[in-house]
């Protein structure tokens, strides 16, 4: 499965992901973010470099809210990128107390509906880094999230590029290869690396949508040239042949009948009708079986012959009607 089928499946798949209360529009401008990294790792503060454009230090609390929003331009789209609350690695944002198996799994399926996420690790914090790596390698061990192959876009960043003593730089952007992801460098303090931050971070999720909207015009596009030339074809021939069905009509002649319905089983409509009137001019009331050939030698008058034809009667046990 690459990106293109994991944006059909989102669309198969539609919920109340996006907020539709403000300026939310539907798919495909909006898109939904996931920022994953360790505690202490500069989650908070890249969101808010993002969104707000400023930074706010660490001893400033920070407000809790269930999302954040950012409009962008992108290769010529307008798009609504909503972020979730940064979710750390190694505790639950609620502060309940879960193993690592529940948080993994919260972790993941948490990551099922996103568009895109977003790996964060500092780079002057070897341990966040590691953590970020444990994640990753347990996630390849599952087969899920950011597992080498699957189809959910990953950006990694190392933050706090400003701080000196930077580590795993090189390792960083390793992992952003083994996870068919990119990776970037970036300062929520300076600003720097955040005008490339959102074109690597949603850029493949709008190249996957924009190829699937032109697929989909292709291929409207065609069935509706497939069915003009089809109805094209049929509606000459079904004028031709109705015009020949009305010069045939106008040279058949009508040929009237009389009808005769109602006849008992196994008695053609000759028998039905000479048998009576021969055995009426015998003086007999009735017929039966054992007289039938007798009566049937003796012919009937002409005119009290009637022109129908030889059928198979209906199994009705009352006299027919002329």
């Amino acid at each position: 499965m690459d990106v293109q089928d994991w944006q059909a499946s989102r669309l198969r798949l539609r919920s109340s992901r996006y907020l539709q209360d403000g300026n939310v529009k539907p798919w495909p401008s909006s898109i939904q973010v996931q920022i994953l990294g360790a505690e202490g790792s500069g989650r908070h503060s890249l969101l808010d470099r993002i969104c707000l454009d400023e930074f706010i230090p660490n001893d400033d609390l920070f407000t809790e809210r269930d999302s954040a929003h950012k409009q962008t331009h992108l290769r010529g789209l307008a798009c609504n990128v909503w972020f979730e609350t940064p979710i750390s690695l190694t505790s639950h944002s609620d502060g309940f107390a879960l193993s690592k198996q529940e948080l993994f799994y919260w972790l993941t399926r948490g990551m099922r509906d996103c568009d895109a996420l977003i790996l964060v690790y500092d780079l002057t914090d070897p341990s966040s880094f590691r953590e970020l790596c444990e994640f990753c390698a347990r996630c390849e061990l599952e087969g899920v999230g950011v597992a080498p192959g699957s189809s959910l876009p990953c950006l990694v960043v190392g933050a706090k590029a400003d701080l000196p003593n930077q580590e795993h730089l090189y390792d960083g952007e390793r992992l952003a290869k083994r996870l068919g992801g990119r990776f970037v460098i970036c300062s929520s303090r300076t600003g720097e690396g955040f005008p490339e931050l959102m074109e690597e971070a949603i850029g493949p999720v709008v190249d996957a949508r924009t190829a699937l909207i032109q697929e989909s015009e292709d291929m409207l596009g065609e069935a509706i040239r497939t069915l003009l030339a089809w109805a094209g074809e049929k509606r000459t021939g079904l004028r031709k042949r109705l015009s020949k069905r009305k010069r045939t009509s106008e040279l058949r002649r009508p040929v009237s009948r009389p009808r005769c319905t109602g006849a008992p089983p196994r008695w053609t409509m000759r028998s039905l009708i000479s048998l009576p009137l021969c055995q009426s001019m015998q003086g007999m009331s009735s017929f039966d079986s054992e007289n039938t050939e007798a009566s049937l030698l003796v012919p009937c008058p002409p005119e009290w012959q009637l022109s129908v034809d030889l059928v198979e009667p209906a199994a009705t046990d009352w006299a027919p009607r002329f």
